[in-house]
């Protein structure tokens, strides 16, 4: 249910493209001007216990299970850092109950996902394989 009420969220604030069956290559006219696009990221990354989606458009659905169960969270991304997208929390439940996110390549295959604090210091590092 979180699930479909973010990507419901992100679908109105027009950060997904209006095709998501596929990723498209290269940047199109899909995506609204001005949005922090990251169509060379874009897709499905796992771990033991989370799973990512990185949308080619901008925004950045969590999910994750823990001792206290399994969480979803959305992100809206809003910049570019080195090699990577720095992304705020617009749901509830934040990764690590931190407001931001920094997604950055890794080795081929492979995300960084740090977890940061609203000053910008991370938390935490987790490395996702990519799956789709």
């Amino acid at each position: 249910m979180k699930r479909a009420l973010f990507l419901a969220a992100l679908a109105m604030m027009a950060l997904v493209p209006t095709s998501v069956a596929a990723a498209p290559a290269a940047p199109t006219a899909q995506c609204l001007p001005g949005a922090t696009t990251q169509f060379d990221m874009a897709g499905t990354y796992r771990a033991t216990n989370m799973h990512v989606e990185v949308f080619p458009c901008g925004g950045i659905y969590v999910e994750w299970t823990n001792s206290a169960g399994t969480h979803a969270a959305g992100y809206g991304t809003g910049a570019h850092a080195s090699d990577g997208v720095v992304a705020t929390l617009i749901t509830e439940d934040g990764l690590d109950g931190q407001p931001g996110l920094v997604i950055k390549a890794a080795e081929p295959g492979y995300v960084q996902v740090a977890t940061v604090d609203a000053s910008f210091n991370i938390v935490r590092i987790y490395r996702l394989r990519k799956t789709a």
